[in-house]
């Protein structure tokens, strides 16, 4: 076996770090030993491996290499990382098993397989600390441990729908990386329905030409709200060839999704003839079960599957091929004539047997080509949407031997049922596994808890159970910010639950570990879902920045543009701040709590330090700043408390410790000393949408507004107001909002120097309060967006 030696040297900086106990590892190995002490690693280390796993040697060097300085002093000792291929440990270890071993002065991962040394490489990342891959050291410190892992099962997959909503190559990369490092082996990739075709055919451009296009969205389910802006997008195949190569050197297998005979509606607009009824000419823009499907009694809609599938399986490596099957409409099948002459020439006696029939005919030319049929548990024949009667029930037809069948819905029993006829059975109970469902209908706890082997099924066919399947279906999920809100942490669980052994399972350990995780997640960016918890830790604050950079030198005052941020808690802001919000600009200043001009980095708001975060003036400035002249500095100055309603700005009163219209007027006065005030940013109401105070919101709104422009001694100013959001829970407090909106709007539209800034589809922090970090920033170039339309770009 041929080896090789990577020597990478890196440059001295005195950083150290101490691991934390005990170990902190997602998802949980089956058997570790911790040691006592550390190992040190340092930045001159020595990777030995062998050609088989040479990109596995490269991946780990990467992983180093940004954590480690690049010039490493004379002295620092030399660590060695040896990966060892070893194909007689497969009995003990199995195809993805390894072995890790940090107990000696250097480092061992051990296994039968590049996979299992991949996911050893994993394990060795979750040891170091949760910031060096963006860090800068020479040294490092591991815990000494023994771990000897394996997973409980094969199949342990999560799923993206993007025929709903696309979202393109680098979020597809990003998640093949979480995947990876949460050890999760299949990539179940839903690439067409009835809002959308997203993988290029060549036999067939209609499909991506026209059925990867639709002309508007629904909003909301049963809704008649529209987006109003159509939405569109397709894989070629060049660009799937190299996220299946992205995929594979992370061990991670993708398993297409071409959805047959129901879901069809986006196919069926490309070429109509596909179609049951005759009437589908456009891309469905609204979601839920749609009446057309494919004719499968006509040999050329056969002939076009079976066309569409020789082109899949050439494209896609692995060994699954997954064709949907779920929801199909009877109807147009029932109600047209040709189909039932096909029934009753090949002796179907209901629309059931003819989707087995079909189902079969496709496992069938599937098997031919050396691959495997899955689909969703309707492949069966079970009415598990309850919509039969009794004798419509009734199925003769008997679903190919080879299919795995992938549960969703129904009786849990209907597993078992499976599993005794020799069928092999992927549980993604829709209760359990679906992304897309809110937090409170599906917990972190309950994800965690979800277990694929149903309780009593008979040991002996516990081997059948390849696994589990985590969905995220898009309809409701447009952004790639909601997208993340809905899997992370949740996808976390189910790595533990496909990887970890029921024995050592145990949530309050995973809680401890997610902590850590979740502050890895924060670091490359990922918008995780935030709970309470979160918002009382040092999650909020762990990208506060250490120190403050003051301005060396004022610009002149007629080029710095100074906005006042004014109002409550969503404008002094409660997101959680990221790297990316505290990066300094010479162009953005701002103040500190002694009034002292500094670079603008979030968090902004000082009155509040145990509750502020992240709110949307960094990112205001940074919109407007790429709209300006070059020479213009733009400055914010934080006036907004938490809670503060608006007869405290209109009375002086002292709210959180904070004189609220003098303070007001000290900052008008100080924009006015060092440069010239630009225009208010305004959002607050919440603390007046009550019965008491409605009534006299508006009046007292128009009277601050003439306020501000009184001290200011400008009649014109410019202000900008954000409307309250729509998202809370409380139906009564979501009315009154409501209502402190159309006032906002009333007093706006009266105004013509004022604007507006609409949040209804900005998203909430777990409190259902306050606006989250990403809808914080979106607020911000809204903001910056009215406040230039209002001006009409004068001076720019």
């Amino acid at each position: 076996m041929k080896q090789f030696t990577l020597i990478l040297l890196f440059l001295l900086v005195t950083l150290f770090a101490s691991p934390s106990a005990p170990v902190q590892i997602i998802p949980y190995p089956a058997e570790i030993t911790l040691g006592e002490g550390h190992l040190t690693l340092s930045a001159n280390f020595t990777i030995e491996a062998a050609d088989a796993i040479r990109f596995e040697a490269d991946n780990l060097a990467d992983i180093l290499k940004k954590g480690f300085s690049k010039n490493a002093p004379q002295g620092i000792p030399c660590s060695t990382i040896e990966l060892q291929l070893d194909d007689a440990s497969i009995s003990q270890l199995g195809e993805e098993g390894y072995l890790l071993s940090t107990s000696s002065e250097d480092i061992l991962i051990r296994a039968a397989t590049p996979a299992g040394i991949f996911y050893g490489i994993q394990t060795l990342r979750q040891l170091l600390p949760v910031d060096f891959e963006s860090s800068s050291r020479y040294t490092v410190e591991i815990a000494r441990v023994e771990i000897v892992d394996q997973p409980r099962f094969p199949w342990r997959s999560f799923m993206l729908d993007e025929a709903r909503h696309f979202k393109g190559k680098e979020t597809i990369y990003k998640m093949l990386d979480e995947l990876a490092r949460l050890k999760m082996n299949t990539f179940h990739w839903h690439l067409t329905d009835d809002q959308g075709w997203r993988i290029e055919i060549k036999k067939y451009p209609l499909l991506t030409q026209v059925g990867a296009k639709r002309k508007d969205t629904q909003t909301a389910r049963r809704s008649e709200g529209r987006t109003g802006v159509p939405h569109e997008g397709f894989y070629t195949q060049e660009e799937i060839k190299e996220i299946i190569q992205y995929a594979a050197d992370r061990h991670i297998i993708i398993v297409p999704e071409i959805e047959m005979p129901g879901h069809a509606m986006a196919a069926i607009a490309a070429y109509p003839w596909l179609g049951s009824m005759g009437t589908t000419t456009d891309v469905s823009v609204i979601f839920g079960k749609m009446e057309d499907s494919f004719n499968i009694s006509d040999p050329r809609v056969v002939q076009f599957l079976q066309d569409v599938l020789e082109e899949v399986m050439a494209l896609f490596p692995g060994e699954i091929i997954h064709i949907g099957g779920d929801e199909v409409n009877f109807g147009p099948w029932e109600r047209s004539e040709k189909v039932q002459q096909f029934m009753r020439a090949n002796d179907l006696h209901s629309p059931v047997d003819l989707q087995i029939y079909f189902t079969n005919l496709i496992s069938n030319f599937i098997d031919r080509n050396g691959k495997r049929m899955m689909g969703w548990n309707e492949i069966m024949g079970d009415d598990i949407h309850g919509e039969r009667s009794d004798d419509e029930a009734k199925v003769e037809q008997k679903l190919a031997s080879s299919a795995i069948v992938h549960f969703w819905k129904g009786d849990i029993n209907l597993i078992s049922d499976a599993v005794q006829k020799g069928y092999s059975v992927v549980n993604s109970n829709h209760w359990d596994t679906y992304l897309d469902y809110t937090y409170e209908r599906l917990p972190l706890s309950k994800s965690y808890h979800f277990d694929p082997i149903p309780e009593g099924l008979d040991r002996k066919y516990h081997s059948l159970i390849l696994g589990l399947g985590t969905q995220m279906w898009s309809e409701w999920i447009p952004t790639v910010a909601q997208l993340e809100n809905q899997v992370f942490p949740r996808l976390a669980a189910y790595a533990e639950v496909g990887w970890t052994h029921a024995d050592r399972k145990a949530f309050s350990r995973f809680s401890e570990s997610l902590v850590e995780m979740k502050k890895r997640w924060r670091l490359e960016g990922i918008h995780f879902h935030l709970d309470a918890e979160d918002m009382a830790t040092d999650l909020r604050t762990q990208f506060f920045p250490k120190q403050q950079v003051p301005v060396q030198q004022m610009p002149e005052k007629k080029n710095l543009w100074i906005f006042i941020m004014a109002g409550q808690s969503n404008m002094a802001g409660r997101g959680l701040v990221a790297p990316e919000d505290t990066i300094a600009d010479d162009r953005i200043l701002t103040i500190n709590a002694q009034n002292e001009w500094i670079l603008a980095k979030e968090p902004l708001h000082f009155y509040q330090p145990k509750l502020t975060g992240l709110d949307s003036g960094l990112s205001f400035a940074r919109k407007l700043e790429k709209e300006v002249n070059e020479e213009i500095v733009i400055a914010l100055l934080p006036t907004a408390v938490g809670g503060s309603s608006i007869k405290y700005w209109l009375n002086d009163s002292i709210y959180n410790g904070v004189h609220i219209r003098s303070n007001l007027i000290e900052k008008i006065s100080l924009a006015k000393k060092y440069g010239t005030l630009k225009g208010i940013l305004w959002h607050q109401g919440e603390s007046d949408a009550t019965p008491a105070m409605l009534p006299e919101y508006e009046c007292n709104l128009k009277k601050l507004f003439y306020l501000m422009r009184f001290v200011a001694d400008d009649n014109q100013l410019p202000i900008v107001a954000g409307e309250l959001a729509t998202f809370p829970k409380n139906e009564q407090m979501r009315q009154a909002w409501a209502d402190v909106n159309k006032i906002i709007h009333k007093v706006v539209e009266g105004d013509n120097n004022a604007a507006i800034v609409e949040t209804g589809d900005l998203t909430s922090n777990p409190d259902f309060i306050h606006f989250d970090a990403p809808s914080q920033r979106i607020m911000g170039e809204r903001y910056a967006e009215a406040y230039l339309q209002r001006t009409d770009k004068k001076a720019h």
